[in-house]
Order: structure tokens, then C-alpha cells, then sequence
């Protein structure tokens, strides 16, 4: 349950460190720091969400499960992992666009972003 709560709280802070940079560098069309910070806020929705109302084998999925039943959705849980997979998807877009200007195309983040976006959802191997 620790882990959940912890996994969740750091999820949170990437949002707010994504909204910060967002309105900070609101001049700066592709800045490298909010990349970055896309790329991982990306890896932790993935995370966040389930396939199926189960939690993801590597145990962070768990978090997902957790917010829901303390939100009382229970049977929403594929809705809401269909909605993280969108999320992590969009911000893995957004920061494979950026990363391509800040990085070049060809740097490691940038194909593994590619990849991930191919397989579908932002899902890692």
C-alpha cells in the first residue's frame, strides 16, 4: 500500500513540475527540461494504468487500482486504464516532438519514444 501511495504522489508531482515548466516556458516552443519531463510523466501514466482492472505486473500498476477504490469507481477500472493509456500516449507524443527538435531524431529517447508509441498506449517492453 506504501508503494501505491508513494507511486501516486510522485505521479503528482511530475503533473505539477509539467505545469510549472509549461507556463514558465510558454515562450520557448521545444525546451529540453520539459521534454524530459513529458518522457517521464509519460512513463509514470503508463505505469499508472492497468489493462484490465488488474494491477500491471510490475507492481506499480497497483496505484491505479488503489486511487480507484478510494474514489469509489470499481468497475470503472478499464475506462480509467483505457484513459491513462490515452494520457500516457498524448504525452509521449508531445514530448517525441520536442525531443526530436532538443535531441535530433535519431537520440536514444527519441527511438524509444517511437517504439513505444508503434507497440501502442505508451507501453513499455
Amino acid at each position: 500500500m506504501f508503494r501505491c501511495v508513494e507511486f501516486l504522489f510522485k505521479t503528482q508531482n511530475c503533473r505539477g513540475l509539467v505545469s510549472f515548466l509549461e507556463a514558465c516556458l510558454a515562450h520557448v516552443p521545444s525546451h529540453p527540461l520539459l521534454a524530459l519531463q513529458l518522457f517521464t510523466l509519460a512513463d509514470l501514466e503508463d505505469a499508472n494504468a492497468t489493462s484490465d482492472g488488474e494491477p500491471s505486473s510490475n507492481g506499480v500498476g497497483a496505484a491505479a487500482a488503489v486511487s480507484e477504490e478510494a474514489q469509489g469507481a470499481g468497475a470503472g477500472n478499464t475506462l480509467s486504464a483505457r484513459a491513462g493509456k490515452a494520457r500516457a500516449r498524448a504525452l509521449l507524443a508531445r514530448a517525441l516532438n520536442m525531443l526530436e527538435v532538443t535531441h535530433g531524431p535519431q537520440a536514444d529517447l527519441c527511438v524509444a519514444a517511437r517504439t513505444r508509441l508503434a507497440e501502442g498506449a505508451g507501453s513499455r517492453a
